[in-house]
């Protein structure tokens, strides 16, 4: 966790829920594309290639929001 700023654990949190890329640009006032940059980013923090691999980390890592 203490290699994701916040920002890139709420995105992270919101693929766990299951929401589109649109959907979280949405929740959090940004841009599809800049969701799309932030994924690629913690893609590559944690050494990760899918929304899939994402979801499991967050769950496994006991990420989820309470």
């Amino acid at each position: 966790e203490g290699e994701l700023s916040s920002r890139e654990l709420q995105i992270a949190r919101l693929v766990e829920e299951r929401k589109s890329n649109k959907a979280i640009a949405r929740t959090l006032s940004n841009s599809p594309r800049t969701v799309s940059t932030h994924l690629s980013n913690i893609y590559q923090k944690l050494g990760i290639s899918s929304r899939g691999e994402l979801a499991d980390y967050v769950r496994a890592e006991g990420l989820t929001e309470v």
